[in-house]
């Protein structure tokens, strides 16, 4: 039975706390979530994304770079990370450390606007401009994920632009559109923080009263958002890349937990690990593939399932497809063993219990639980419902959702004249 112990306070300013204590950690963690990421970009896309790198850049009494080196200087480690849902920002350092990581996150989320300067978003846009091109424009597949999201999610949807942001929305972003959203989302009553470690609920909680309590929260308006239906079409394109690929794309529903584990599980039935169905035949079996995968992106507004194949050379992506349909159509008929499905299950619970081994993702995933479940610690329930998974749900969940109404995209190596 896994149980992570907590104390949940609330501040006045709607700030949500969440307090682990573990006193046999040697360290503390620190994860602050605003409810923002690129569903709230707006009308240029890349906004939530440019704040992941514009909170490192200073505050009124941290100097740009200074916020980073002095986590590193104690011993400690600091990121951050964007999602369509969420930005999170996150810290560990020896426990004596703590005072320091909510002084150095209390100081961007109130006094980040004071430091704020024309050469800091010039600095960023520049460095962000560099990321899409290494990690998108320039990559060979890098633009496929882009083009998914905009056929299933389609125009006008939260999730239909890219969290990096598009290329052109990047470079018009301006100073006051910086301003604007971070006096739009960047309060306390749109955020939770965990803590977690080798610390004392009261000593936490007055910790956090002292370096937060005196900003102001208010509400935030969310996206709207309205239900939409996609049809089977196919799109084929030419890129610069050695060998063919096949994307199919099924649109889902918003997160909710029991659809969530069991279209999980149906993805680690498909492709989870070397002996699972789509992996074994298509890779070892048959060598059609270079790699197959398939995964659940269940959010709060919406969700997508996809399944990707690259095919080894001289073969394409057309007999890949009716394996990957055979395969499907075996699941829907009920064939999957106890076995088969007890193997993916302790797949699924292994990567859970070993999250716990680190208290830097305790806390982090604590804050995760908080968005999507709204309890911090859902670690035993999550396990639990993959337990409950029998064949007949996954059968049922393969019916309902990888039906005939998807998204096919096929990506080809550029011909040769």
């Amino acid at each position: 039975m896994i149980k992570i112990d907590y104390k949940r306070y609330s501040l006045k300013n709607g700030l949500d706390l969440i307090i682990h204590s573990d006193k046999t950690a040697p360290t503390t963690a620190v994860s602050l979530q605003y409810k923002v990421g690129s569903s709230s970009d707006g009308e240029k896309s890349g906004m939530a994304h440019l704040f992941e790198h514009m909170m490192f850049q200073g505050s009124m009494n941290v100097d740009k770079g200074e916020h980073i080196q002095l986590i590193q200087t104690a011993g400690g480690s600091v990121n951050a990370s964007t999602n369509c849902d969420r930005t999170e920002y996150h810290a560990k350092a020896p426990s004596d450390y703590l005072e320091l990581l909510l002084y150095l996150e209390s100081d961007r989320m109130g006094f980040f606007l004071p430091a704020l300067t024309q050469e800091k978003l010039d600095n960023q846009i520049g460095v962000i401009k560099n990321e899409r091109l290494e990690r998108y424009d320039n990559v060979p597949y890098g633009l496929a994920y882009e083009r998914l999201i905009k056929m299933v999610y389609g125009a006008g949807h939260p999730y239909s632009r890219p969290v990096i942001g598009y290329m052109n929305d990047i470079e018009a972003i301006n100073i006051d559109d910086v301003r604007k959203f971070f006096a739009n989302y960047y309060n306390p009553a749109n955020a939770s923080l965990v803590i977690a470690g080798n610390v004392d609920y009261e000593r936490g909680r007055e910790l956090v009263e002292k370096y937060f309590g005196e900003f102001e929260g208010f509400p935030v308006e969310r996206p709207v958002t309205k239900p939409s239906k996609i049809k089977h079409e196919k799109f084929e394109y030419e890129d610069k890349v050695g060998l063919e690929r096949i994307y199919l794309a099924w649109k889902t529903k918003k997160y909710d937990t029991k659809t969530d584990s069991e279209l999980s599980m149906l993805s680690g039935l498909l492709t989870g690990n070397k002996n699972s169905r789509l992996t074994k035949k298509l890779v070892h079996d048959l060598e059609l593939a270079q790699s197959v995968s398939a995964y659940n992106m269940s959010q709060i507004y919406d969700g997508m399932f996809i399944i990707s194949a690259t095919a080894k050379e001289n073969k394409d992506t057309s007999e890949i497809r009716k394996y990957i349909f055979e395969e499907i159509e075996k699941i829907k008929n009920g064939g999957i063993g106890e076995n088969e499905l007890n193997r993916d299950k302790n797949m699924a619970k292994t990567g859970i219990i070993f999250g716990l081994q680190d208290i830097q993702n305790i806390a982090y995933t604590m804050n995760e639980y908080i968005l999507y479940e709204g309890e911090p610690d859902y670690f035993q329930k999550n396990l639990d419902l993959f337990n409950l998974v029998t064949p007949n749900e996954l059968a049922n969940i393969c019916k309902k959702y990888l039906n005939d109404e998807f998204i096919e995209l096929v990506i080809k190596p550029v011909k040769e004249n």
